[in-house]
């Protein structure tokens, strides 16, 4: 994804430069205008165990760190941070700092042993996430549970994921994300938190990402309600003076600083390599870079046109 994003830039900077020189806008590649700085976090855990807190962020944000066991055999021991000991608290408040950071929880592996006492009136509940790597919950999965009894339940969202319900098989069950409802019967029960991949402006994992006067989903110019190539594409053009429409013009500033520059084509791209890495949305290096080409390809080729156009209209009035 690294090369995609990387080829997609310099592909944005030719169009850039293009379309500004036409607009007679000032650019100077040596000195382009400071970004907004977004630091990466990613977090993991051995053994495939649930987490959540992963993203990209601006400095000072505060992002919640949490894991929880995907299995009764496992107990959590301690949190690493870029490779070294961090803390034993399982979940904890990162307040992001001018770097890329890497978070993993270690877990060791605790067989039931045979001597544990049975109790017939316990039954294991088993908790899932829905995309799988969407959250993490409060409690473990397959930890025993009394039948009769409502145990508390909360599923903390990862960066980009929308709550959608908890479903017991096909029946939805509660739209809280703290589940507070569920009587636990006598039998083993598994409970699965769905969710929808909706990403959100990096580093502002909280807003709803919409222009509150207008409804505008932040990136979306085509008003697809999805960011593509062909959105940051347009936000050139928004650059260069071509697009004046203003909704489209607020949905072009992706990282909300009050003017639209290169650094919202960034942040869109940021947006567009998050779809591209959720849930079913993953696809790999070589199959993003072909269906990217496509895009770049066909919005060159129409925008050169345009530029043409308005070229000759230009030198026809004179």
């Amino acid at each position: 994804m690294k090369h995609t994003k990387n080829y997609v830039l310099t592909m944005l900077f030719a169009l850039l430069c293009g379309a500004t020189a036409w607009a007679q806008q000032e650019f100077n590649p040596s000195n382009p205008p400071d970004p907004r700085m977004l630091y990466k976090v990613v977090v993991s855990a051995t053994d495939g165990h649930y987490t959540s807190g992963s993203g990209s962020y601006a400095k000072d944000t505060k992002v919640t760190i949490n894991t929880s066991a995907s299995g009764a055999n496992f107990d959590f021991k301690y949190w690493t941070k870029n490779g070294a000991f961090y803390t034993t608290e399982r979940r904890f408040t990162y307040t992001v700092e001018a770097m890329d950071v890497r978070f993993q929880a270690v877990y060791e592996f605790n067989p039931s042993s045979p001597q544990d006492p049975q109790t017939p009136n316990e039954y294991r509940l088993y908790l899932v996430p829905d995309p799988e790597d969407a959250c993490s919950f409060s409690r473990t999965s397959g930890a025993k549970v009394e039948a009769g009894t409502i145990p508390t339940v909360t599923a903390y969202a990862s960066q980009g994921f929308v709550f959608q319900g908890w479903y017991n098989g096909d029946e939805k069950i509660s739209e809280s994300e703290t589940l507070t409802t569920f009587t636990m019967p006598k039998a083993n029960t598994t409970l699965t938190a769905k969710f929808e991949f909706s990403p959100t402006l990096p580093g502002d994992p909280e807003s709803s990402q919409t222009n509150v006067n207008q409804g505008n989903v932040i990136g979306d110019l085509t008003g697809d309600g999805k960011v593509s190539i062909t959105d940051v594409v347009m936000i050139i053009d928004v650059i260069a003076g071509i697009i004046t429409d203003a909704d489209q013009r607020a949905a072009a500033d992706v990282n909300g600083d009050g003017s639209v520059t290169i650094t919202d084509c960034v942040a869109a791209i940021d947006l567009i390599a998050a779809q591209q890495t959720a849930g079913a949305r993953r696809m790999t290096n070589t199959a993003a870079k072909s269906k990217l080409d496509g895009f770049i390809n066909t919005s060159l080729q129409k925008k050169m046109l345009s530029v043409d156009r308005m070229k000759s209209k230009k030198q026809n009035v004179k």
